[in-house]
């Protein structure tokens, strides 16, 4: 297991998809951020110390048709879906880390995509797409209900307006190589 010493929202941030000078756009939620272009979401964040570890009430259907509620994701399952990757290794995918107010948490990067966060088993930090080439989450859907509609990504807008209402702020940003 990599031990490494980073801020936990740190750990989430992944940039914006798009190429060098793109406009993307984030989509605030009270604990969530959705990310994508002018039309379309194509992933989300939850958690972190940035929404005081709040997970955002949602459920996922796997592309096996298996429905769970995010917020009650239990570590092993993370772990479970790490080792059956291809080369898939507890060593190379997953991380201890420590977030701004020295708290310790374990960091599992799923399909090399999805990352999910954990403290003490609970989850706590969450970054996804469902737009993935292959494993559990490969072309996994989000919804609010275990039986309602479940949306694909990328998500239009309208669409993810009406089933999780409008966010409370959207802003532009725009993508910028990392350093």
């Amino acid at each position: 297991m990599n031990k490494c010493n980073c801020l936990l929202i740190s750990a989430l941030a992944l940039a914006p998809i798009g190429c060098s000078g793109e406009t993307s756009y984030q989509l605030e939620y009270p604990c969530a951020q959705f990310r994508g272009g002018r039309d379309s979401v194509d992933s989300f964040s939850t958690g972190s110390a940035a929404y005081n570890y709040q997970i955002m009430d949602m459920f996922i259907r796997c592309s096996d048709g298996t429905v769970f509620k995010l917020s009650e994701l239990k570590e092993s399952t993370a772990k479970e879906w790490v080792l059956k990757m291809p080369n898939g290794s507890l060593e190379s995918n997953v991380s201890e880390i420590t977030d701004m107010n020295d708290k310790n948490a374990t960091s599992y990067i799923v399909d090399s995509y999805n990352r999910f966060v954990f403290r003490d088993g609970q989850l706590v930090g969450c970054h996804f797409t469902g737009n993935v080439p292959f494993g559990q989450l490969s072309q996994a859907q989000i919804g609010v209900t275990t039986d309602g509609e479940f949306l694909a990504f990328p998500i239009q807008r309208e669409d993810l307006f009406r089933l999780f209402g409008k966010p409370k702020e959207i802003r532009k940003s725009r993508f910028r190589p990392p350093n």
